[in-house]
């Protein structure tokens, strides 16, 4: 119960934190500013990531609970990242970073089930 409480804490930093960043009240960050918002933001991204990686099921159904989050997930995110690129291409300022995100997810996702096939 403790990591899943950890876990919450932390995807809560990553939105605020994210948010912030965003600046949505126009303030005028200093590079410093900027920098330690960055720096917050990547301390609760690894530290995310940590619990995500550390997750174990106990048993047949938690394994199938957490197979159907990941695979949620994935078709979340990259649903969209489709969309952002959509909406980006009919106004004509397609972001890199998009598409690059995209293809990160596919190919990973690939290479992932080739390795478990393998096994």
């Amino acid at each position: 119960m403790k990591d899943k409480i950890k876990e919450i804490v932390s995807a809560l930093a990553i939105l605020i934190v994210g948010f912030l960043i965003l600046d949505p009240m126009s303030f005028y960050y200093t590079n410093m500013q900027t920098a330690s918002l960055v720096i917050i933001l990547l301390i609760a991204y690894v530290a995310f990531q940590i619990f995500i990686w550390k997750a174990k099921p106990q048993d047949e159904r938690e394994d199938q609970l957490l197979y159907r989050a990941n695979a949620n997930a994935y078709l979340f995110g990259t649903a969209v990242l489709v969309i952002g690129l959509v909406y980006q291409a009919f106004s004509h300022s397609v972001d890199v970073w998009l598409l690059i995100a995209l293809l990160v997810m596919i190919i990973s996702r690939m290479a992932s089930c080739f390795y478990k096939e393998r096994d």
